[in-house]
């Protein structure tokens, strides 16, 4: 016997069975289940993480600008001159954003350009160093502060001196 088969219908040999039970759809991942909280939880820690790595170089390069001895003289030379007690007056204050660079060879050679912002209870400046190191020894072409709001400025070497001790009072 030949199957009769309505035109346009499937062919097909199996039995057809009323359809079972709907089965459960899989459960829902991790990622699926808490993506509305994990992503800007991830970005911000993303966020943080970046700006506690600039503030810990930012910390690192001021604690090594801050302990070399270019700093320590040019500081020194501020703290002891009468001239800038009675311009700027003390006790000095100094700034976070010190800025310039400092260089040092192995060989005992190198260069300094700082820029110090200092203030104190009659005004503020900056202390100006440019120091070059020959044979382990410091020599300042310049070291003087440039107080805010005044043309002059105060000169932290003496006329002729171009190499400074350091803070301990030894020659570099």
């Amino acid at each position: 016997m030949i199957p009769i088969v309505a035109e346009g219908a499937p062919l097909s040999t199996q039995p057809s069975y009323p359809a079972g039970p709907k089965l459960p759809a899989p459960p829902k991942s991790w990622a699926a289940r808490n993506w509305k909280w994990f992503v800007p939880v991830g970005c911000v820690t993303a966020l943080l993480m970046c700006a506690v790595f600039v503030i810990a170089v930012f910390l690192f390069v001021h604690t090594l600008m801050i302990h070399s001895d270019p700093y320590r003289v040019a500081m020194e030379r501020a703290q002891h001159s009468s001239q800038v007690d009675s311009e700027i007056g003390l006790p000095l204050h100094v700034g976070w954003l010190i800025s310039g660079q400092i260089n040092e060879t192995l060989g005992g050679g190198g260069n300094a350009y700082l820029r110090i912002p200092i203030s104190g209870p009659h005004g503020k400046g900056d202390i100006i160093v440019d120091a070059k190191r020959e044979g382990g020894r410091w020599n300042y072409q310049t070291l003087e502060i440039d107080v805010t709001g005044k043309s002059d400025v105060i000169p932290l070497l003496q006329p002729g001196e171009s190499s400074a001790p350091n803070a301990s009072g030894t020659q570099i």
